[in-house]
């Protein structure tokens, strides 16, 4: 299957947390929310036309382009447009990933299929939130390895007890 793009023109917004009542102990997502969650849906129901949902692993690129700052001077507008200069503002990464949630049973299943997210926030002459989303291929990863902890056991080792220590010398256990 190839890549999806998604787009949805205007100011990228964040997901925002749900309000409480107190009196009724009621939740409630903001209309703010619910409005843009909407419009993301419905931009990716077009983009699906004719598509079956995602199955299995999937990786996300998002990309919120927001508009240049009015108060910026002409050379820094340039530079913002250029990319030296990026919008680190509100909304935070995360708050944007979460309106991904807009695209569950329409573009996946559910979001608990991405397996690698990338987010990048622009300046744009063209505010807009755009989101790539394409079968996650797998690549073997070496995994991290804390230089504090001891090394791994190999096999051998555990069957053994043998355990070589930092003089090279070998303890039976």
């Amino acid at each position: 299957m190839e890549s999806i793009v998604i787009r949805l023109a205007g100011e990228p917004q964040a997901k925002l947390r749900p309000r409480f009542v107190r009196s009724t102990g009621t939740a409630f997502t903001p209309s703010s929310t619910r409005k843009y969650e909407s419009a993301l849906r419905y931009a990716a129901q077009v983009e699906m036309i004719g598509r079956p949902v995602m199955e299995g692993p999937i990786e996300v690129t998002v990309v919120a382009a927001f508009p240049v700052p009015l108060h910026f001077s002409r050379k820094k507008r340039v530079a913002a447009l250029l990319g030296e200069i990026r919008p680190a503002k509100k909304p935070d990464c995360d708050n944007l990933l979460k309106q991904l949630d807009a695209f569950n049973q329409v573009v996946w299943q559910d979001d608990k299929q991405i397996v690698k997210a990338a987010i990048e926030k622009v300046y744009s002459e063209r505010p807009e939130l755009c989101v790539v989303i394409t079968p996650f291929k797998t690549t073997y990863v070496e995994p991290l390895m804390a230089p504090w902890l001891p090394p791994a056991h190999t096999h051998n080792d555990v069957q053994t007890g043998e355990t070589n220590g930092e003089d090279g010398s070998t303890d039976v256990a």
